[in-house]
């Protein structure tokens, strides 16, 4: 899995872009990737899931807590460009969409 960062200073907002299957250890990286964006508090916090194939429980347990911690810091989470075929289907089943 691979991770890339890109500031909006337009918006006051940070995109996230995942590649790749996120499991287990994945899953801890982009934790510590996605709240050490929250920490800023951005106003927008966008989650590009559009290169995962799949997301295990680990990683869908990690983005509930992140859309936890942004809803009480009055950041905006964003979930973009779901083009893969599974990942409306993991993220439903998660509660997410």
């Amino acid at each position: 899995m691979t991770v890339q960062v890109r500031s909006v200073t337009a918006a006051d907002g940070v995109v996230i872009s995942v590649s790749g299957a996120i499991g287990d250890r994945e899953a801890a990286l982009l934790s510590r990737c996605l709240h050490a964006q929250l920490e800023s508090e951005p106003a927008l916090l966008v989650v590009d899931l559009s290169r995962v194939p799949s997301c295990d429980h680990t990683g869908r347990h990690v983005l509930g807590l992140v859309r936890e911690r942004a809803e009480a810091t009055g950041t905006e989470l964003r979930l973009a460009d779901l083009g893969h075929p599974d990942a409306r289907e993991w993220l439903t089943e998660a509660g997410l969409l």
